[in-house]
């Protein structure tokens, strides 16, 4: 059987070559079935139900779910002169509190290097003597080894 198909406000109306019509909920689309651009996009919108499923179940955890949140979080900060501690010998660090922060999280490191060149090489220097960055839950601690550094040193974290 073939025929022609026309939709109008929320149902479908055909007819087959035996006169026979049908009738099917489907949306407010008008027009041909068999050219029917409008149906194919309604469709692709279609959403599969799983009796094990519902639309407000939540298949994390609720620590997977607050890493989600956290992702593509950007903290800026910066390390202090007058803020350094001695760690041992000369190996000294900085903590620096950012509550949200969790020791499992990855994380990406960029320096931020002012637009002054002078005070930029300045800066550069003093970022090949951090020896290390450590992640912990709810702060991030700066390592460094040598002298303490007479400037400050700006820092970008992405979660």
């Amino acid at each position: 059987m073939s025929g022609d198909c026309n939709i109008y406000g929320g149902f479908v109306v055909g007819s087959g070559n035996d006169g026979s019509s049908s009738e099917m909920f489907w949306g407010n689309i008008k027009g041909q079935i068999s050219n029917q651009s409008d149906l194919v996009l309604e469709l692709d919108k279609k959403v599969d139900k799983y009796d094990d499923k519902v639309l407000s179940s939540n298949d994390f955890t609720d620590e997977e779910q607050a890493k989600l949140n956290r992702l593509n979080t950007i903290f800026t900060f910066s390390l202090s002169p007058d803020n350094w501690e001695l760690f041992n010998e000369n190996i000294y660090y900085q903590t620096t509190i950012l509550e949200t922060v969790k020791s499992t999280d990855s994380v990406v490191a960029d320096i931020i290097l002012s637009s002054d060149t002078e005070l930029s090489e300045q800066e550069l220097e003093c970022w090949s003597k951090i020896i290390k960055i450590t992640i912990n839950d709810g702060s991030i601690t700066t390592y460094l080894k040598g002298e303490i550094p007479s400037i400050s040193l700006n820092i970008k974290i992405e979660i």
